[in-house]
């Protein structure tokens, strides 16, 4: 990991390249390529506290979300998750077309638990980089984007969430 991070600080590795090699590695210690592996891991994890429902969606369904949310919603229709939950389609949609998400190119895919809806890009930015999570009670704006890949995201609102759980216990 440390060469890594060498590379990046030298400019021989791009950040967003770096953090799609570091999610493979973070995700339970293990390889994981894909969002069906990803939720595999959580279920094994999490068991019965997650729900999911799978997808129906046609090809006409899936053209409606950006790219990169495709590939999870052709294998789910929604995931209730102990840290929050994904929406369908449909609900997606009807969220994405609230302001501030509508203005500012963001679909509004699902939420925390908390007060944070989870943001997807119709089309990445210049490093690659698709979601965020935002605080709509924090009276902040959107900010762009910090996460490539759906598998990235979801496993850092999981620590979020377990960091959480865990002061709670102590």
């Amino acid at each position: 990991m440390g060469y890594l991070l060498h590379l990046v600080f030298t400019g021989l590795l791009q950040k967003s390249q770096f953090l799609s090699f570091q999610i493979h590695l973070r995700i339970g210690g293990i390889f994981v390529d894909g969002i069906k592996e990803y939720m595999d891991d959580l279920t094994g994890i999490y068991g019965t506290d997650i729900e999911t429902a799978e997808s129906s969606y046609t090809e006409i369904d899936l053209s409606k979300v950006p790219d990169v949310l495709r590939e999870f919603y052709g294998q789910y229709e929604k995931v209730q998750f102990p840290f929050g939950n994904i929406y369908s389609i449909e609900t997606a949609i009807k969220q994405s077309k609230a302001e501030p998400f509508h203005s500012q190119g963001w679909f509004c895919f699902g939420q925390d638990n908390y007060f944070s809806f989870w943001l997807c890009k119709y089309q990445p930015d210049e490093e690659n980089l698709s979601f965020t999570a935002w605080d709509h009670e924090s009276g902040s704006e959107i900010d762009g984007a910090v996460y490539e890949t759906l598998e990235e995201f979801l496993k850092d609102m999981q620590d979020e969430y377990e960091d959480y759980e865990n002061f709670e216990e102590e």
